[in-house]
């Protein structure tokens, strides 16, 4: 089997700036979702993270979960789906719109694709406007303008984090790449 793994997913999900409470009992089954993941349980850990997502549908970190373990199970759709649901209950996540948008990606629908970037520049622009983690969704809002085809807004927002960045490396590494391998440095397939 296949697993993914996702490197970006602290770049992609550092900009969540949620101040929210969350249900303790769905945070509770989503670490012990955890724990059945890292045993390859896979069964009981898709139950219990939807039931975690059931107990608290706002509780993004479940369902970013239960995407992730799709994706480990080649079932494309269903994270496609997941993800949909999460965006129904969390709008505002740019990150998930973007993760979207790479998932239709990999499924070759650039058309959706588009669309779902284009909702996380809107949504990482706005960030930036507010000075949320600035860096953060710098970098967020340059990789979705390279993926949705705007190379000079992703080029000159990479220049700057080239100058204001301590992670030269990775930005450069990006910045230097084109679209399918961003998209391989995004989602690296192991066996």
């Amino acid at each position: 089997m296949k697993k993914l793994i996702i490197i970006s997913f602290l770049i992609l999900f550092a900009s969540c700036s949620s101040k929210k409470e969350f249900n303790e009992k769905s945070i509770q089954l989503n670490n012990e979702a955890s724990e059945k993941i890292r045993t390859e349980d896979y069964v009981s850990a898709l139950n219990l993270l939807n039931e975690s997502i059931k107990l608290d549908s706002s509780y993004y970190t479940a369902y970013d979960n239960k995407i992730v373990l799709l994706l480990q199970l080649n079932k494309y759709d269903e994270a496609i789906k997941t993800n949909k649901l999460l965006l129904n209950h969390e709008p505002d996540l740019a990150e998930s719109h973007f993760f979207l948008g790479m998932l239709y990606d990999i499924q070759g629908d650039s058309i959706k694709a588009i669309h779902s970037y284009k909702n996380a520049i809107r949504i990482y622009k706005n960030r930036i406007t507010k000075g949320k983690m600035v860096e953060a969704n710098e970098l967020n809002l340059a990789l979705a303008y390279k993926l949705v085809g705007d190379k000079e807004q992703a080029n000159k927002l990479f220049n700057k984090l080239m100058i204001d960045s301590k992670d030269k490396k990775m930005i450069e590494s990006f910045n230097n790449s084109s679209k399918a391998n961003v998209l391989l440095q995004l989602f690296q397939q192991k066996k």
